[in-house]
C-alpha cells in the first residue's frame, strides 16, 4: 500500500491531453513567458495612461466644429456620412457625439471602444490558438506570445489619443471578419450565423478608415481557400460590391499623379517597403534598418501567400487566417504607397496597426509547425529562444513607451501654450498646420461651449 502511494507522489507532471511528461525546462520557460506577457500587458496600459491626449489637436479641432454645425442644423445623417478626405469616419464622429453628450467631452468614449476592440481581438486569436493544439502547455506558450504581439507600446496612441483610434477600429473588424468567416463549427445554423457576422464586420471595417474596403478581396480569397461553396463565394462578392459602391457613392475624387512617372513609382515602392518596416521606419534614424525589415517581411509574406494559394496545400485554419492577415496588411501597404507617397516625413506610426496584423499572421501561419515540434519534444531551443526574445521585447516596450510619453507631452505642452495665446513653430506639427485656422477653431469652441477638454490632463 505504501509503495502505491509513494509512486503516485513522485509521478512527473504530464500534459493532460498528450500524456507526455512535461519536463522542468518546459515548465520554467512557460512560467517565464507568461510573466513576460503579463508585464508587457501592464506596460502597455501604463503607457496608454501616460500618453493620454485629451485636447482637440489637429483633425479633432475640425471635427468638433463640424459636429456643432451639423447638430445645430439637425443634420445627423450627413454628420455621420460626410467624407473626411477619402474616408467616411462614422465611428469617430459617432464617438465624438457620445463623448460630448454623455461622457464629459474628454475622449473617454474613444478609449472605451478601442480597448474593447483590442480585448476582443485578443480573445479571437486566443480562440484560434486553443483549437490548433491539444497540448495544454503549448496553448499557454502560444497564448503568451499572442499577448506579447498584441501589446506593443508603439500603438498606445490608438487608445490614448482619439484621432488615431480609427486605425484600431479598421484592423480589428478586419480580423473579426476573417476569424468568423473561417470557422470550423459542426453546427450548420451556427456556422451560417458566424459567416453572416463576418460579412457584417467586413461592412463595418471601412468606417474607421477606408483601408477597410480591402477586406473584401481578402474575404473572397479566404472563402475560396477554405473550400466554401460557390453560392457563399458569390454572396461575399455581391455583399462586397454593394458595400464598396455605397461607400464610394458621391465620394469626392482625389487627384493622383500619373503612375507612369518613374520617380513616383520608385517613391511608391520605397514607401511601401517602409510601411512594411513599421514601427521602426517611424524613426528617421532607423529608416535603413526598417527597409531591410520591410524587404524581409515582403519576401516571406509573398512566399506565404503564394504557397497558401495552392489547393494542394492542406492548410490548417490558423494558417489560412494567418495568410489572410498578411494579405490584408500588404494591400493596405500598397494603397498607402500609392496614395501617400508625396507626403513628406517619416512613415506615420498609426499605420503600424496594419503591420501588427502581418506579424500576427506570420505567427499563426507557423503555429501548426511549432505544434508539431512541441509534440515531438524538439522545442526546447524554441522555448528558451522565445523567452530571450520576450525579455528583449520588454526592453523595447519601455524605450518606445518612453518616446511615446515625450511625444504626448509635446502635444499637451504645445496646446497649453497655444490656449494661453502663444504660437511657436513646433505648433504647426503639435497643434494645427495653420495658425489662423487654429485660432478660429479655438474661439469657435469657446463661443459655442462645445464640450471638450481645452486644457491637458496632467500625467
Amino acid at each position: 500500500m505504501y509503495s502505491k502511494i509513494a509512486s503516485h507522489q513522485f509521478v512527473e507532471p504530464t500534459d493532460r491531453t498528450t500524456a507526455r511528461p512535461v519536463d522542468l525546462s518546459t515548465q520554467l520557460s512557460c512560467v517565464f513567458l507568461v510573466a513576460a506577457a503579463a508585464i508587457s500587458c501592464g506596460l502597455f496600459f501604463y503607457f496608454v495612461g501616460k500618453t493620454a491626449i485629451r485636447v482637440p489637436v489637429y483633425d479633432m479641432l475640425d471635427w468638433l466644429q463640424f459636429y456643432d454645425d451639423r447638430v445645430r442644423a439637425n443634420d445627423w445623417l450627413w454628420y455621420l456620412w460626410a467624407p473626411h478626405n477619402e474616408h467616411r469616419i462614422v465611428f469617430t464622429r459617432a464617438l465624438i457625439a457620445i463623448d460630448i453628450r454623455w461622457l464629459g467631452g474628454n475622449g473617454t468614449a474613444f478609449a472605451i471602444l478601442d480597448t474593447l476592440l483590442w480585448g476582443l481581438a485578443l480573445l479571437a486569436v486566443w480562440q484560434i490558438v486553443f483549437t490548433s493544439s491539444r497540448s495544454q502547455t503549448f496553448k499557454i506558450f502560444s497564448c503568451s506570445i499572442v499577448l506579447l504581439l498584441l501589446t506593443p507600446t508603439y500603438i498606445v496612441t490608438t487608445i490614448s489619443m482619439p484621432g488615431p483610434g480609427a486605425f484600431m477600429q479598421t484592423p480589428s473588424f478586419a480580423l473579426f471578419s476573417f476569424v468568423l468567416l473561417d470557422n470550423e463549427t459542426d453546427n450548420a445554423p451556427l456556422r451560417m450565423f458566424y459567416r453572416g457576422c463576418a460579412l457584417f464586420c467586413a461592412c463595418l471595417s471601412p468606417f474607421g478608415v477606408s483601408a477597410g474596403l480591402l477586406v473584401w478581396p481578402v474575404l473572397i480569397w479566404l472563402s475560396w481557400r477554405a473550400g466554401m461553396s460557390k453560392r457563399w463565394i458569390a454572396s461575399i462578392i455581391g455583399t462586397g460590391l454593394t458595400s464598396v459602391t455605397l461607400y464610394l457613392w458621391k465620394m469626392p475624387p482625389k487627384g493622383y499623379q500619373s503612375p507612369l512617372d518613374i520617380q513616383r513609382l520608385i517613391g511608391s515602392i520605397d514607401y511601401g517597403i517602409r510601411f512594411l518596416g513599421l514601427p521602426w521606419s517611424h524613426s528617421e534614424a532607423l529608416t535603413w534598418p526598417a527597409r531591410v525589415v520591410g524587404v524581409f517581411i515582403l519576401v516571406v509574406g509573398v512566399l506565404v501567400i503564394i504557397k497558401s494559394s495552392f489547393k494542394s496545400e492542406n492548410l490548417k485554419r490558423a494558417q489560412r487566417i494567418g495568410a489572410a492577415l498578411i494579405l490584408f496588411a500588404f494591400l493596405a501597404a500598397a494603397a498607402a504607397a500609392f496614395g501617400r507617397v508625396n507626403i513628406p516625413g517619416p512613415t506615420p506610426i498609426r499605420y503600424a496597426t496594419f503591420m501588427l496584423l502581418a506579424h500576427l499572421g506570420l505567427f499563426l501561419y507557423v503555429l501548426p509547425h511549432l505544434c508539431v515540434l512541441w509534440d515531438g519534444g524538439r522545442a526546447r531551443s524554441l522555448q528558451w529562444g522565445a523567452v530571450v526574445l520576450a525579455i528583449a521585447w520588454l526592453g523595447h516596450q519601455v524605450v518606445v513607451g518612453d518616446f511615446a510619453i515625450r511625444e504626448a507631452n509635446h502635444y499637451n505642452d504645445a496646446w497649453s501654450r497655444f490656449v494661453e495665446g502663444e504660437w511657436t513653430p513646433d505648433m504647426f506639427h503639435y497643434v494645427y498646420p495653420n495658425r489662423e485656422q487654429a485660432i478660429t477653431g479655438l474661439q469657435y469652441l469657446r463661443d459655442h461651449h462645445v464640450g471638450w477638454t481645452l486644457t491637458p490632463n496632467p500625467n
